[in-house]
């Protein structure tokens, strides 16, 4: 997909969440081992990766962190282990109302990407303009669009960034 014209983000959000279900089936079976190897989890990361670059409309240079921060989209290996718990917990309480069990959950693993956000050393930019990521990711109106992006990034047409690449000052 294009970062500029293409589909808007409400699409290419669905297109990552195939991804991800995609990537989770079975999660609560490979979730543990996503924790002890990093490597194992490298495939995944790759692909989770691909597909927020399109939802954000970023360049390739975009760090992990301010990535999954603008897309919206929670880092594979949280999103693992909170299927890994959900599914241990709905098999030990059976008759206890599963709707419960999934926002407990998921508040979880916005703390815990909260926390990863707060204490990342890249994406210091984009952490600025975005402190709070479940504000961010629960918005209701807006979309990111590829100026935006650059924006939220400092990436782009900015002098700062230009300068930092060592692009000439001029093209003439």
């Amino acid at each position: 997909m294009p970062n500029i014209g293409g589909p808007k983000q409400p699409r290419r959000s669905l297109l990552a969440s195939i991804v991800n279900s995609v990537i989770l089936y079975g999660a609560p079976i490979w979730a543990d081992a996503l924790t002890r190897n990093a490597s194992f989890g490298a495939p995944c990361r790759r692909a989770c990766r691909v597909a927020a670059l399109r939802v954000a409309r970023a360049y390739r240079t975009v760090s992990d962190v301010a990535l999954s921060a603008i897309a919206g989209l929670p880092p594979i290996d949280l999103l693992a282990s909170e299927r890994a718990e959900k599914y241990r917990e709905a098999s030990r309480t059976e008759g206890e109302k599963q709707d419960s069990l999934g926002s407990r959950w998921a508040v979880n693993t916005y703390r815990q990407w909260q926390q990863r956000w707060d204490s990342a050393s890249e994406g210091r930019w984009t952490h600025r303009i975005i402190p709070d990521i479940s504000r961010w990711s629960s918005r209701k109106h807006g979309f990111t669009t590829f100026h935006l992006t650059q924006v939220l990034t400092g990436h782009g047409c900015f002098r700062s960034y230009l300068y930092r690449i060592k692009t000439p000052k001029s093209i003439f």
